[in-house]
């Protein structure tokens, strides 16, 4: 049984494209699946009974799938336990973002971290900032029965929208093309192409 939340994905927009019952089917179990990787605290792990996983790139698929299981098939049993498993991820996810910028921080060994250093690149991953806005606002419409914590959620996102786009300390925006400044180094592997020394990815 699968515990990717791209499998969960991928079955909701299967079903909306072909409307075929086998990928229906299998929502419950995708979904249960990745209930059995939170912890009581609220993180996932990248396995049942694994520690905390932190995710460079993709950190909000987990609660950004659950929200879409909710939200595709509210009357389902299991629809109040998938609900609660994304308040008790972004309550903590609310609670490791209480800096100044609002914005995620990560945990493993007990500690919170911002982003971690590999050679020379740092790793404040826009993908990570991304998906979570993505997860936090699929997540107010779970809870539009709740504006406070709804209100929360929008408010969430749009901090890491925010951080991406130059409300940061360097006031730098991230958006090729946009903002005021040109230091931004993109990416370290793009940068290594002819003619692309910012590293801008395309697309």
């Amino acid at each position: 049984a699968s515990h990717n939340s791209r499998a969960l994905i991928a079955a909701i927009e299967l079903y909306r494209t072909t409307h075929e019952r086998r990928y229906e089917d299998s929502w419950d179990q995708l979904a249960l699946n990745l209930l059995a990787l939170q912890n009581t605290d609220g993180w996932f792990a990248s396995g049942p009974g694994g520690g905390p996983q932190f995710r460079i790139v993709d950190d909000g698929t987990i609660p950004a799938a659950l929200a879409m299981y909710v939200l595709t098939w509210p009357e389902s049993d299991h629809a109040r336990p998938v609900k609660e498993s994304i308040r008790n991820y972004f309550r903590l996810g609310l609670h490791m973002a209480e800096n100044p910028f609002g914005i995620i921080r990560h945990y493993a060994g007990g500690e919170y971290f911002y982003f971690k250093s590999r050679d020379e690149w740092f790793g404040g991953s826009n993908s990570a900032y991304c998906s979570t806005a993505w997860a936090a606002r699929l997540a107010s419409k779970v809870f539009e029965d709740d504006p406070g914590f709804g209100g929360r959620l929008r408010e969430h996102a749009d901090n890491q929208t925010h951080w991406v786009l130059g409300m940061n300390p360097m006031n730098l925006c991230m958006f090729e093309g946009k903002g005021n400044s040109s230091r931004i180094r993109y990416h370290h592997t793009y940068s290594t192409i002819p003619n692309q020394g910012r590293g801008a990815v395309p697309g």
